[in-house]
């Protein structure tokens, strides 16, 4: 502020130059490596954003693979049966639960024809609490589930077997 109420000198014009052309040039540089500072530390933090991305989607991946194996593991355990009871389910199952922390739950869902479907509902009445036959769902409004009003098929996917059980009882008997 004092020097702008200082009287023009003589002198001035090559101050200017001696001490005006130093500063214009270090604020010119400083603004340049502020710029390029700024522009390397978001190219870090992208890089590390991809590579927290890629270990993500790695991890999920694996999680999805695991999930194959064990749905695969399980189709294999009924094909080489004659017939699995809802014991041998849960005691099939009960290792791959506990160690795959993704994995909330392991269903046999069979493959029904109309024809055989009241004699199955009974033999799921007489092994399990299985109240009102299979029932089939639809998508609701918000996000619900309703029950169908369409017409049953000619074939159903009930949920049969549930491991864990405790916390999925609603799901027995649904027709996927």
């Amino acid at each position: 502020m004092a020097v702008a109420a200082l009287k023009p000198s003589r002198i001035w014009p090559r101050r200017l130059v001696s001490v005006g052309v130093p500063v214009a040039l270090l604020l010119v540089g400083t603004v340049k490596v502020y710029q390029q500072a700024r522009d390397y530390g978001r190219e870090i933090a992208v890089r590390e954003l991809e590579k927290a991305a890629r270990s993500c989607a790695q991890q999920i991946l694996e999680e999805f693979l695991t999930c194959g194996e064990v749905t695969e593991s399980i189709a294999s355990f009924f094909h080489a049966s004659r017939e699995v009871d809802r014991d041998e389910f849960r005691v099939f199952t009960r290792q791959a639960l506990e160690k795959h922390e993704a994995i909330q739950a392991l269903e046999w869902v069979p493959r029904v024809p109309q024809a055989e479907r009241p004699e199955l509902e009974e033999r799921a009445r007489a092994e399990w609490v299985l109240d009102n036959g299979f029932r089939r769902y639809q998508p609701g409004p918000d996000a619900t589930w309703v029950a169908s009003a369409e017409p049953w098929a000619d074939e159903y996917f009930p949920v049969y077997y549930v491991e864990p059980l405790a916390g999925n009882e609603a799901a027995c008997g649904i027709d996927l």
